[in-house]
Parts: C-alpha cells; structure tokens; sequence
C-alpha cells in the first residue's frame, strides 16, 4: 500500500504515515471520503441553485414594479390642482400620460417634442421588455438577460432626463413639484440591472 499524501510505500495495516505523518486513508476509507465529497458537491450546487432562483424572483418583482411606476404621478400641479379640482380636472402627470401629447405636437424637431418622444418611447420599449423578461423567464425556456437589462437601463435614461428637465422646470417655474417616483424608479432600475448582471 501508498501512502495518499507523499506516496511511499507503507505496511497495509499502517494508520499514519511513517515518511510524512499523514493519516492513511484504506480502500474503503477512501470510497467513504469520495462519496462525502460528493455529496458536498452536490449540496453546494443545491444551494446555488436556490439563491439563484431568489434572486431571479427578486428581478422579477422589479420588472414588475419597473412597468407600474410609469403609470403613478411624476409630477404634480398645486395651484392647479387647487383651481383645477373644482372644476373635475387633474394635472398629475406620469411618464405615461405623456403619450397624450404626442398627438398636440406641432413642431417634431423642437427639443420638448424630442424629449417627449424619448420619455413616450423609452418607457413603452422599457415596459415591452420587461414584460418578455418576466414571460420568458416564468415560461422557463431561456431566462434572457438582455432583455431584463435592456429595460432597466432604459427605464435609468427616462426617469434620469425626467428629473433633470423637470428638476430645471421646477426650479424656474416654482409652481410645480416633482413626486417620488422618478426617483424610486431609478433606484430600482439601477438595483435591478445589478441583479440580473449578477445572475
């Protein structure tokens, strides 16, 4: 018999080494130790799997959340609210509601219309994405990343020029505030994008 570790020859019933020390590892010993490694392995790989899988739901929950923020009021109109509600009408406005412009624009080329349609089309694209994220990953045929990724970086550049122009509006204008949620949709998108990078 061979010692494991240093590999001399040694006495068969030998239980440590006599060159290096080392314990001696019999025949069955060493059947016992493989099938232990490999029910590590495999034990690792399990757990893995699992945190991956939460991980994955957890993209999900986001893309879910990165397809409704666009629907909640960005911006709101005090004084016109105050006038405005009197007569039934409201001036929240949403990433979304901006669709409803499109239609009153009169010149395309000038820099609000382009913003307007970069907001309407970053958004729409990001919702379209994000919904063949969730669909593809829940029907289990390819998990796709890109398109995950592909949607938070889009939903990152909306709400990102939605805070800077309205930011600069609100802060020339003074009569209109800008809520929360541009700012909660950017840190989930960014957050999110982290995740799916990650899986």
């Amino acid at each position: 018999m061979f010692c494991n570790k240093c590999g001399k020859e040694i006495e068969n019933e030998s239980t440590f080494c006599p060159n290096c020390g080392s314990a001696v590892i019999s025949g069955q010993n060493k059947k016992l130790q493989e099938f232990s490694n490999k029910a590590k392995n495999i034990t690792q790989t399990l757990n893995d799997s699992e945190t991956i899988n939460s991980k994955v739901y957890i993209t999900y929950a986001l893309a879910v959340l990165e397809c409704i923020l666009p629907f909640m009021p960005w911006v709101k109109v005090p004084l016109y609210n105050a006038l405005g509600s009197f007569f039934g009408a409201s001036s929240d406005i949403s990433s979304y509601s901006l669709f409803g412009y499109i239609g009153t624009i009169q010149n395309p080329t000038s820099f609000n219309s382009i913003l307007i349609l970069i907001f309407c089309i970053g958004t729409l694209v990001g919702i379209i994405c994000n919904i063949l994220y969730i669909l593809k990953g829940l029907k289990n045929t390819c998990i796709s990343h890109r398109l995950g990724i592909t949607a938070s970086l889009l939903m990152i550049i909306v709400s990102i020029l939605f805070l800077i122009t309205m930011g600069f509006m609100t802060w020339i204008l003074k009569l209109i505030k800008i809520t929360v949620i541009p700012l909660l949709l950017l840190i989930i998108s960014i957050v999110n994008r982290f995740l799916i990078k990650t899986l």
